[in-house]
């Protein structure tokens, strides 16, 4: 993987673990809400891995669904975490 993508999948993964902890959700519930293991939603949060297209549009879809959930008054405080 050249470093440019190494960078890349660092800052997906953070990006991904933030949003995560910020819904309070484990590895394991979102991998089965998005039909995957715990252990390679923990590979795409370090970065170790490249999204696919497919993984990419169901993690987003999972995160939009649950942010819609919250409160709007807890909206606002979640997006900054």
């Amino acid at each position: 993987m050249s470093e440019e993508r190494q960078i890349w999948c660092k800052i997906v993964g953070e990006a991904l673990r933030r949003r995560r902890l910020a819904l309070g959700q484990t590895l394991e519930d979102v991998g089965i809400a998005v039909g995957a293991s715990a252990a390679s939603v923990s590979s795409w949060e370090r970065g170790e891995v490249t999204l696919s297209a497919f993984w990419h549009s169901k993690l987003i879809a999972y995160f939009e669904a649950e942010f819609a959930k919250l409160p709007k008054s807890k909206r606002s405080a979640k997006v900054s975490a």
